[in-house]
């Protein structure tokens, strides 16, 4: 079942947090559907754990869209890294790649919470996978997230 966050914190305190080199949300789906509880969650594990290793989350960049607020505010000071699945240097690209549901407006909003995001959160990286991709898109890619205070990381592919 979906997990409470009272649940998800009781099973998180029961490791011991401080000896993992990185804690992470991702998961089947979008982490920040619940993004307040991922929230809570942090301030909980920062009380009990005086030394919390870095804290990610794996997304879409949808948070904001997803929730119908800016969430980048509430990032800082809990979120220590985002890695931002971009999957291409065009909204066209992105589209095709991630048939998000609501179209571009998805890719406007993807640029925009890490835009956001990159001014409070630490670490802000952006991904695609090499597959099929010319020098010139990651070159595209590279830029497009330098202009959005983002890194990029170039993900091999791993067929099946």
């Amino acid at each position: 079942h979906e997990p409470t966050r009272q649940e998800a914190l009781d099973d998180l305190m029961k490791r011991d947090l401080a000896s993992y080199p990185e804690i992470v949300f991702c998961g089947f789906g979008e982490p920040t559907f619940r993004i307040d509880d991922i929230l809570w969650l942090v301030d909980e594990m920062k009380k009990a754990v005086p030394h919390l290793p870095p804290v990610r989350i794996n997304t879409n960049g949808h948070a904001s869209l997803i929730q119908g607020r800016d969430v980048c505010p509430d990032l800082q000071g809990r979120i220590d890294v985002l890695s931002i699945s971009l999957n291409g240097s065009t909204p066209e690209e992105y589209c095709a790649v991630t048939k998000p549901r609501d179209g571009v407006k998805a890719w406007d909003a993807m640029l925009d919470f890490t835009r956001r995001a990159s001014k409070v959160v630490p670490k802000v990286v952006m991904t695609i996978v090499n597959k099929d991709k010319t020098p010139e898109e990651i070159e595209a890619c590279r830029a497009l997230c330098a202009g959005l205070g983002a890194t990029l990381r170039v993900r091999e592919y791993i067929p099946d």
